[in-house]
């Protein structure tokens, strides 16, 4: 398909693109009995049983490997353990991490964002972002730069279920489209793929905040992802009342 790319601004033969990559559906989807997997949206508070991977024509071939290359297949192998260079531990308060490249996984983390504020799909209809931002990100993408604090923040946390409504097997199959939501006078993107709950804070949180286990941060050498009850990540109980007869339906 012939387009404008959403990156470089260059009409070219457009590849259909995902924003959550197309390895994390890949993964889910062949891991359940039914080739589905649960679509959360606190958003709309529902829940829908898919096998959509949410792609749309959006990038040029170049800009989608640009994607890959410098954040997508580091970050995603390195949370899931497959790099001897990064060791994963688990404690009690959560998953630590030593020798990750932090700065990339914000970049692959901000990637998301971007490219699903550019999507039509349905699934990301969630997630807007102002021009002057919209800019910005396309620069420091292009340019192979490090976002600035001023600008986003990225918290990164483990999911775990005391309530044991879905099996640790069954989180790594949940989906939560990508949203928005006030809280405490700042602006915070989130979505959750493979057990993991990401947050974008639009606004720099306070200090006291940033101290905090979970902020992802340029240089440091041990990183540790706290633990977050699924029961806390907002507007997910009342989706999940709606979705009942959904998660019912399907073997986590």
């Amino acid at each position: 398909m012939l387009g404008i790319c959403k990156l470089c601004d260059q009409e070219k033969e457009l590849k259909k693109s995902h924003a959550i990559g197309r390895t994390i559906f890949n993964k889910v989807l062949a891991s359940t009995d039914k080739n589905v997997l649960l679509n959360i949206s606190p958003r709309k508070s529902k829940i829908l049983s898919t096998n959509d991977q949410w792609d749309t024509y959006q990038l040029c071939a170049d800009c989608e490997a640009l994607f890959n290359k410098q954040y997508e297949n580091y970050s995603i192998q390195a949370i899931r353990g497959k790099y001897d260079s990064v060791q994963i531990t688990e404690t009690r308060l959560g998953r630590s991490f030593q020798g990750l490249k932090q700065e990339k996984v914000i970049m692959y983390v901000l990637s998301i964002f971007w490219r699903a504020a550019q999507s039509n799909h349905p699934a990301y209809s969630g997630v807007t972002i102002p021009d002057e931002l919209n800019k910005y990100l396309k620069y420091i993408f292009l340019e192979n730069k490090d976002v600035l604090p001023n600008f986003f923040n990225v918290r990164m946390r483990a999911i775990k279920d005391e309530m044991q409504l879905i099996s640790k097997e069954g989180l790594q199959k949940v989906l939560i489209s990508p949203y928005v939501y006030k809280e405490n006078k700042n602006v915070k993107y989130v979505m959750l793929f493979e057990g993991w709950y990401f947050e974008i804070f639009y606004l720099k949180p306070s200090f006291k905040e940033r101290k905090k286990y979970g902020f992802l941060r340029n240089g440091k050498k041990v990183f540790l992802a706290p633990f977050i009850d699924f029961s806390e990540i907002p507007g997910l109980m009342r989706s999940l009342v709606h979705g009942k007869a959904i998660t019912d339906s399907i073997v986590l």
